[in-house]
Formats: structure tokens, C-alpha cells, sequence
């Protein structure tokens, strides 16, 4: 973990997710060592993938995107993680719900979204302090089979607790 040599926000994080009844994905410290000697301390993170999903008591086979970008688009830095026998059609309904007027969408957003999901999300995000979401660095989660209703997952967390991008 570049950024973060505490090598406890990402634990933190995801921990605080899953304390307020949202799905974390599993992290923590580790000291690696090579030949018996010490190589390095890293930070070991689940890889959000339908065990994730099943874990945390989603549908495993509900479509779950890794989204790079500022929710405008269903290609760049998008990589659809289940459901890959199919397209992207799902996605692109809902990136489309930007151009919709503000009643169209009102009515949209109720009958697609899981809104207690999401404003679970966003009060984590903010009670953590994550200074890299939004833009980018979020999963987005459709339960394809049963409510059709999607949900946003955290992804990257390790600029949070006060913590900032500095490259120098």
C-alpha cells in the first residue's frame, strides 16, 4: 500500500462497513516474509467477487461492476466482475438516468435503486472520511434475479481517516 504506511486504514474501513450492516470487504495487516526474512508489510484485501457477494448475503449471481469512473460511462474503467455471459445493458439504463428530468428521475431512482443501501454507503464514506470516492472507486451491485435494485459497494478506501494523496 503506497499511500498508506499506517497499513490500518483499509481494516478500519471495511470493518466500519461491515459494523454498520453494509457489506466490507475483508482486510488486514500483514508482515511478509521471503526465506525467513523480512520483505515487507502489505495490506491483504478481499477481492470483491461472487464469494464476496454470497458472504455478505447478496445473490452471487447478481451483476457486479468495479467502477474507475464518475458514473458516466459503461466501458471506461469499468470491469464487470459477474455475470460476464452477458453485456452491459444494465448498466447503461442506469448511467442513462442522468439525462433524465427531474420527476422521470425522481420515479426512477424509488423504483431502481436500494435507497437505504445508499445512504448507508454515503453516511460510512463520510463517517470515514474517504477523500477518493465518488469520482471513482466504488462497486456498483444490481440483485439481477430478484429486486432488480442496485447498490453501491465501497472499493479503495485507504485515503480515509484524515488521509490524503500526496505522490512526493
Amino acid at each position: 500500500n503506497f499511500t498508506d504506511k499506517t497499513y490500518f486504514r483499509n481494516t478500519l474501513a471495511y470493518d466500519l462497513y461491515t459494523a454498520s450492516g453494509g457489506p466490507g470487504l475483508k482486510a488486514f495487516p500483514a508482515v511478509v516474509q521471503r526465506n525467513g526474512v523480512y520483505y515487507g508489510m502489505y495490506d491483504v484485501v478481499e477481492e470483491a467477487q461472487s464469494e464476496f457477494l454470497e458472504r455478505v448475503g447478496l445473490d452471487p449471481d447478481g451483476a457486479l461492476y468495479k467502477m474507475g469512473n464518475g458514473f458516466n460511462s459503461t466501458t471506461f474503467e469499468v470491469e464487470k466482475k459477474t455475470r460476464q455471459y452477458e453485456g452491459t445493458a444494465d448498466l447503461q439504463q442506469l448511467v442513462n438516468t442522468a439525462s433524465l428530468n427531474a420527476s422521470q428521475g425522481e420515479i426512477w431512482v424509488k423504483d431502481n435503486l436500494d435507497l437505504a443501501e445508499w445512504v448507508n454507503y454515503l453516511a460510512v464514506q463520510t463517517l470515514i472520511a474517504n477523500r477518493d470516492y465518488g469520482q471513482k472507486n466504488y462497486y456498483l451491485y444490481r440483485d439481477s434475479n430478484d429486486t432488480q435494485l442496485w447498490s453501491l459497494l465501497p472499493w479503495d478506501v485507504d485515503l480515509s481517516f484524515g488521509h490524503q494523496w500526496n505522490p512526493t
